[in-house]
Formats: C-alpha cells, structure tokens, sequence
C-alpha cells in the first residue's frame, strides 16, 4: 500500500485502494452515523462554540482551520499531536473518528503526510471533504465511511494514527477496546498512535 514520494516534499495522491471495501453499514452504525449528522449541521449552522473557543484559546486558538470542528483543543495540542507521530511526508496516517476533519487537514497541511479519515457520520465526512479542497490538501486526504472497529484497511498499512476525542464516544468499553485493537492491527510494525480523550471527575 505504500506509494513512493513523488520528490521529497510533496506526498502522492491517495489511490482507491488505499482504503478497502468497508464492513457492511448495520442498523447500529446508522443510528449513530445519523445521530452525528444532526450534530455536524448542527454545529456548522451555530458560531457560539467558535465564539467560545476564541475567547478561551486566544492566540492559541486554530482559527484557519478550525471552523465547525468538535475537536476541542489548541493548537499547540496540534503540534504536539504531529510531534508525537513523527510523522513525514512520506506516511501515510489514519483518522478513527475524523468528523469534519479540522485535525486531520491541518496535520496534512504541517506535514504533507497523507491521512485516510474514517467516520460514521456522511455530514462530517464531507464537511471534511470541502475543508481539504478549501486548503488545496485534497490529494492527500481521503474520507470513507467505517467502524472504528474494523475499518477496512489492511494490515501493517498505516505509519500513524490519530483519534481526537473519539473513541471516548463509543458506548460500550468492548468495543473501545476493539477499535484500539484495530488501530493497532492496521499500523506498520513501530508505528505510532496518538489518543486524545475527555478527562472527568468522578
């Protein structure tokens, strides 16, 4: 699955096999697909949070690329997100749970890496889409839709992965687990996953 760098600064385009035929959509993946969609065009219509964010990040906060996203976070989190997988643009990283896209787009944007986004949610998915066009990063994106769970791709095809305040949002612990398997069973031997989740008081 690996295509070779085209020169040394700009990563290929993705090709269709890059991302395999995903597992069959099951009433539960379209209940939470749907559940998502209300809340992405929800937020996409809603400037409060946008507002909100603004004012608590400052300086800190990723306005170019931020716009609409759920990922909560600054933009040094960003930075250290891409530190973290050491990533270069010849890797290839993975998306679980990418939504509208905000991260992955901004990781493609730093590093030049390509990332293959996954989500439930058809709305997100291309939300994220238009957000790579937006920002000429669009051969280096590619968004489908999947469970976290079993995502399609094959084994040992990813150099990194990434999940920003996603997995947490899997009802079951069962399944969490299994989509951190899965990530583990789709990353090349050494490869690097970054988890970034909600902390609550208990």
């Amino acid at each position: 699955m690996v295509i070779p760098a085209e020169d040394g600064n700009r990563a290929p385009a993705l090709r269709g096999e890059d991302l395999d035929a995903v597992s069959r959509e099951t009433p539960d993946h379209r209940r939470i697909g749907s559940r998502w969609d209300a809340a992405h065009a929800r937020r996409a219509g809603s400037q409060t949070l946008t507002r909100v964010q603004r004012e608590v990040y400052g300086d800190d906060y990723f306005e170019d690329v931020v716009p609409n996203s759920f990922y909560h976070a600054t933009l040094s989190d960003l930075k250290r997100v891409a530190r973290e997988l050491r990533t270069s643009p010849r890797h290839i990283l993975v998306d679980l749970g990418c939504g509208s896209g905000a991260p992955a787009v901004w990781v493609i944007r730093e590093t030049c890496a390509r990332v293959i986004g996954v989500d439930l949610s058809g709305v997100g998915l291309e939300q994220a889409r238009e957000r790579a066009r937006a920002w000429g990063v669009q051969e280096r994106a590619r968004v489908g839709k999947s469970d976290l769970c079993a995502l399609g791709l094959k084994d040992a095809s990813c150099d990194g992965a990434m999940s920003l305040d996603a997995i947490d949002v899997i009802p079951r612990a069962a399944d969490r687990t299994a989509a951190i398997r899965e990530a583990a069973r789709v990353l090349k031997p050494g490869g690097r996953m970054v988890l970034a989740t909600w902390e609550q008081d208990r």
